[in-house]
């Protein structure tokens, strides 16, 4: 009888634990609900929580896609050997090949293409989102959508545009993250620029980030506010 009674216990004892795990499981802190009131369609926080466009509770697990649009010496092996400091940053490395008299603009061009075609492929969109991931942070800098800062490129938004659209194919988010401003923000290699800090304060390199991030909006997605 005695033994009964134990079993009963511990089989009441499992079902609440197993309860209390589910719902635990399922929605872990009381203040941070699995849904949200009136979604509009976009991720959006609500406190310190992330909800999707549905208004389900939204846990970003993912990836940063570095070294494809900005190649940073600390992820490769990047080198302009003597020229300039000889420090690897992408405004100095296209001084470098231009100042190369065995490279055409054309061969710049087509080699700068190669690059960016081959780092990241489809596939790897795929691989990401097998791996159970649902985002990708996407860092570029204005010298990856112009030619010198301010003039934009023929097929600037061409490869964002198509990594945007990778990201949709296998249900990724994306977070496209320029970084690297006009002037440099900062003045560190990831930027782009490491030997001026002429964002902030510069009228000039202010208002044309701020046209950049236009551009891309009316590129990509009607404008229906400003940016900047």
């Amino acid at each position: 009888m005695l033994k009964k009674m134990i079993l009963t216990l511990l089989a009441v004892f499992a079902l609440a634990v197993s309860f209390g795990l589910y719902f635990f499981l399922k929605n872990p802190n009381p203040d941070r609900p699995a849904r949200i009131e009136a979604p509009n369609g976009f991720v959006q926080a609500h406190g310190t929580n992330l909800y999707d466009g549905s208004g389900n509770l939204l846990q970003l697990r993912g990836v940063n896609l570095g070294n494809w649009f900005i190649q940073e010496f600390w992820m490769g092996v990047n080198s302009v050997g003597s020229y300039g400091t000889g420090v690897y940053t992408q405004l100095r490395a296209g001084e470098a090949m231009e100042a190369n008299h065995n490279l055409s603009p054309e061969q710049i061009r087509e080699l700068e293409a190669l690059y960016v075609d081959t780092y990241i492929q489809e596939k790897d969109f795929q691989i990401i989102s097998d791996l159970g991931m649902n985002v990708v942070r996407i860092p570029f800098t204005c010298y990856n959508l112009t030619v010198d800062g301010y003039t934009l490129r023929e097929d600037a938004f061409e490869k964002l545009d198509w990594a945007v659209e990778m990201c949709e194919k296998y249900g990724l988010y994306a977070i496209i993250d320029l970084h690297g401003a006009v002037g440099s923000q900062n003045r560190d290699v990831h930027s782009g620029d490491d030997a001026q800090y002429d964002l902030y304060g510069n009228e000039t390199n202010m208002r044309a980030t701020c046209d950049l991030w236009k551009r891309y909006l009316q590129n990509s997605a009607p404008v229906t506010s400003e940016t900047c």
